[in-house]
């Protein structure tokens, strides 16, 4: 039921407004009121792309390049030779610091090597190199062999001893 308003106008006049609600909705929001959503859908956040995680768990060592370290290990895979000086020279190019770690986007970048993410849920088919970001105690990457074997400082690395082990990212070497 229209609710019906009487009121004066500055000027004298007797003024009359209908109004459809009785709570005084309906229609445009006022100004300075947000808009109400449609009914359906809810509204989406805004994504902000996050910046890449350094790698950097690096036990004993002096240089946080276990990025560098887990590249090295699949070029060795493949057959082909790679060096401890190789490797450092591939982490001077993505860090300016010992502690500073490097993202394996960064590492992959620096190696001139053509790489892809693989989004959350996509498995890459059987016989790719991977190089995964991982969070043990710190940040780290580790090496995954066309034949499934996963390395980590240049020694097999057993997931399952490992229970507390995320996988926060997998990146594909073609």
């Amino acid at each position: 039921m229209p609710l019906l308003v009487t009121s004066r106008s500055t000027h004298g006049r007797k003024r009359t407004v209908t109004s459809k609600s009785t709570h005084g909705g309906g229609g445009k929001p006022k100004p300075g009121q947000a808009p109400k959503p449609k009914p359906g859908k809810a509204p989406q956040p805004k994504r902000t792309p996050k910046a890449p995680v350094k790698r950097k768990w690096s036990p004993g060592l002096d240089v946080a390049c276990c990025a560098a370290e887990a590249f090295g290990a699949l070029v060795t895979a493949s057959g082909r030779p790679w060096s401890a000086g190789q490797t450092l020279a591939l982490y001077w190019m993505t860090a300016g610091d010992p502690d500073a770690g490097a993202s394996i986007e960064d590492t992959l970048q620096a190696a001139g090597c053509p790489a892809c993410g693989w989004p959350d849920g996509v498995t890459p088919a059987a016989g790719a190199s991977l190089i995964l970001g991982v969070h043990l105690a710190e940040p780290h990457a580790i090496a995954v062999t066309p034949d499934g074997t996963w390395w980590s400082w240049g020694e097999p690395f057993d997931p399952a001893a490992w229970p507390e082990l995320v996988v926060e990212e997998a990146w594909c070497l073609r």
